[in-house]
């Protein structure tokens, strides 16, 4: 007993199947799910980014600074234990392109593709001659996919955007 209290009242949550509330977001370790990558998978994810395929690079340089709809793609990208081509965080789109060796590993595939969707992505497939041969087709497919624009505006573009003042003028602040 900690304070007269009853271990019980300390510790409410115990017991097969008890579930453990999370803190509040800035409170104690995160609590939720906590995703963590292996260092090895990291190296790997690094080492595909430097060493891209033809039809990986030609579709990144479409994918690239937030070039489709304004969403943001990040390549070679880990996930868990997984390694993931093309990923957009925001539109939680993965872009998978594969070669002749996924002929051989369907299995290996859909495992990987399950695990993906159960973390929430949406999970678009291509073949490296569709982005060669089709890129415009490949394009309009992911455009269809991606929520609408989330595009930011262009630099030396201006923004209104609300005052956090609501109203209020402050010294040296022009009011409009």
């Amino acid at each position: 007993m900690i304070n007269n209290l009853p271990s019980s009242q300390l510790f409410p949550y115990q017991g097969e199947g008890a579930v453990i509330p999370s803190p509040l977001k800035g409170e104690g370790w995160g609590g939720g799910k906590v995703k963590r990558v292996s260092p090895k998978t990291t190296q790997n994810a690094r080492s595909l980014r430097k060493n891209l395929t033809d039809s990986e690079q030609k579709l990144w340089q479409q994918l690239r600074k937030r070039q489709l709809n304004g969403y943001r793609f990040r390549r070679q990208y880990p996930i868990g234990k997984y390694i993931v081509d093309f990923v957009s965080p925001g539109a939680k789109l993965i872009i998978e392109l594969d070669g002749s060796q996924h002929l051989e590993q369907q299995q290996y595939d859909d495992q990987r593709t399950l695990f993906l969707k159960m973390e929430g992505y949406r999970v678009l497939r291509f073949w490296n001659n569709q982005v060669m041969e089709c890129m415009e087709d490949v394009l309009e497919v992911i455009l269809n996919v991606l929520p609408p624009s989330q595009s930011s505006p262009l630099k030396g573009e201006e923004v209104e955007m609300p005052s956090p003042m609501r109203g209020r003028v402050r010294e040296g602040v022009k009011s409009q």
